[in-house]
């Protein structure tokens, strides 16, 4: 089951908030959030994990976390996360889950679900995993059933250890071919073949310090990544009770999915965990230009994803952020031109008149059908930007012309910003 619509009311920073993950080619695969620290990129994961989850997991999810979940600034003092699904053969309604939390007259958090359809037969179909950014310790903990409250833990808690991974290689031994499972476990950590195997003092990995070293050995970067995954697959044995193979079907949560791994693996990564687990939705936050900027090339080859930027709403005085699909078309641009898009909101190394400018003059160029009035207003800025342009500062005299470059910049600022001003 794929989430086709996610709707948030009154949590945290989200006073009013609705994803829709469809479009002409069908729903997201890969949704890919983007923001500074503090705008909620956490808190969005942690409530479609918590929608996910029964209504005592849900509950119990929601003690793990220090602070308020409901908005101080709503006086009614409820909240509700509607996850929308998509369409399965044999029911007419679009199946959803919306949790409502509020205080009670005592100040306690209550929580309540409801689904549609109500019967419990195609929520069993449900297999969801998350992670939080702490996610390399793993302990001796064995689990004799699944469910979505202990495979979502680590976003909530990153004290929290996953599950055993020599125990899960060992187990799934008995039931998949795990020559097929290494073979997916070394392409998505950038090993050569026949890198991985299991001898009878454990798991041995070979890589390009040259020879074989034990799981322990490794660096935090393998040792995370390896974990991550192979906690999912421990749950996936315990959902499916007998596994027929190592293909997985289900919904996957990542917080900063940069975690550990050096630029050249965060360049890789989102190509090769969607290759590998096609049948996979992934919700992943990054901090990464490098991440994101391959991200969007993969999701060039794939339509089905996309990438969000949240940011502080500043139209309004309560603290309130707002999110949108990512529409400059950043594939092509070189990391640090990267920070100066729309995706990471506009960095750039100019006083705020500037910024807020250039700022501005990005979101017109970024409109998909511009009016006329719109076209011609961007002519005429391009005309006006044209004789100031530089070239990219590889160099120490070409960043001697960009210095230049921004401060005629700041000369021409008003006068850009009137122009600018006549869009609305």
């Amino acid at each position: 089951m794929k989430i086709k619509k996610i709707i948030i009311e009154n949590i945290r920073c989200f006073k009013n908030l609705e994803i829709d993950l469809s479009n002409k080619e069908g729903i997201s695969d890969w949704v890919v959030f983007l923001g500074n620290n503090g705008v909620g990129k956490t808190t969005l994961m942690r409530s479609i994990a918590l929608c996910l989850c029964e209504e005592s997991g849900a509950a119990g999810l929601l003690d793990e976390l220090h602070g308020d979940w409901i908005r101080k600034e709503d006086t009614n003092k409820k909240a509700k996360i509607r996850i929308e699904f998509e369409k399965l053969n044999g029911y007419s309604k679009t199946p959803s889950i919306e949790t409502q939390i509020k205080l009670s007259k005592f100040g306690e958090v209550e929580v309540t679900q409801t689904t549609e359809p109500k019967s419990s037969k195609i929520w069993n179909e449900l297999f969801v995993c998350a992670y939080g950014a702490n996610r390399r310790s793993y302990g001796t903990v064995s689990y004799s059933e699944y469910t979505v409250v202990d495979a979502v833990y680590s976003l909530f808690n990153y004290e929290s250890v996953l599950q055993n991974v020599e125990l899960n290689i060992r187990r799934l031994q008995l039931e998949i071919d795990l020559n097929e499972l290494f073979k997916k476990l070394e392409d998505i950590l950038l090993l050569e073949k026949k890198s991985i195997k299991l001898e009878r003092n454990g798991i041995s990995i070979k890589g390009p310090w040259g020879s074989y070293i034990p799981m322990g050995a490794l660096s935090d970067g393998y040792a995370a990544t390896i974990a991550w995954i192979m906690d999912m697959y421990g749950w996936k044995m315990l959902y499916e009770k007998k596994m027929k193979d190592v293909e997985i079907n289900g919904i996957v949560i990542l917080d900063e999915i940069e975690q550990h791994l050096h630029p050249l693996w965060q360049k890789e990564i989102v190509n090769r965990l969607s290759r590998q687990f096609k049948n996979v939705q992934f919700f992943v936050s990054t901090h990464s230009p490098i991440v994101a900027i391959n991200a969007l090339k993969t999701m060039h080859d794939d339509p089905n994803s996309k990438l969000y930027h949240i940011d502080w709403n500043n139209e309004i005085k309560e603290a309130n952020a707002s999110i949108s699909v990512v529409q400059e078309p950043i594939n092509d641009l070189e990391y640090n031109q990267l920070l100066e898009s729309e995706a990471f909101g506009h960095i750039l190394n100019t006083n705020s008149k500037v910024d807020k400018l250039l700022k501005e003059m990005s979101e017109l160029a970024s409109i998909d059908k511009p009016t006329q009035k719109q076209k011609l207003i961007l002519e005429t800025i391009k005309k006006e930007l044209k004789p100031l342009m530089f070239p990219e500062g590889k160099t120490l005299i070409e960043r001697e012309v960009e210095r230049e470059y921004y401060k005629e910049l700041e000369a021409k600022a008003d006068y850009l910003s009137k122009i600018l001003s006549k869009k609305k």
